[in-house]
């Protein structure tokens, strides 16, 4: 029974893989078409007219390098920022960016905000326990 066993299996071998081969190649190409399907260009998707005049703006208009040290003066209705070393100003209102003025100083930095103590290290907590008096 075992020969049997042993010559029906090494028959069946080079089937079952060749099956097993013909069904993953099935399903790879139905996922592969059902994604092609549901993919949309980046082109065709909406905003992506504004997106690029943003990307453009942002190459082309000097925005090469990060903001610094950003300073609010709310009561001016200016934001202040630096970049490139030099003093940038922009207005609330209509969202404009210039060079500072020469000779104005931005409003004083924010006073560091208070933080609490630090945690007591892992093992020196001790667990609040509640007792009830039943």
């Amino acid at each position: 029974m075992r020969r049997v066993w042993a010559e029906l299996s090494a028959r069946c071998r080079p089937r079952a893989r060749s099956v097993g081969a013909t069904i993953l190649a099935l399903l790879v190409a139905t996922g592969a078409r059902r994604a092609a399907a549901d993919w949309i260009p980046y082109d065709k998707l909406p905003g992506a007219d504004r997106a690029a005049q943003v990307q453009s703006r942002w190459r082309d208009g000097g925005a090469r390098s990060l903001a610094r040290d950003i300073r609010w003066d709310v009561a001016a209705g200016r934001l202040w920022f630096r970049q490139a070393n030099a003093w940038k100003v922009m207005s609330l209102a209509s969202g404009e960016v210039a060079d500072a003025p020469e000779g104005a100083e931005p409003p004083p930095p924010p006073p560091p905000r208070p933080s609490d103590p630090p945690a007591p290290s892992r093992g020196r907590q001790r667990p609040c326990l509640l007792y009830s008096s039943d």
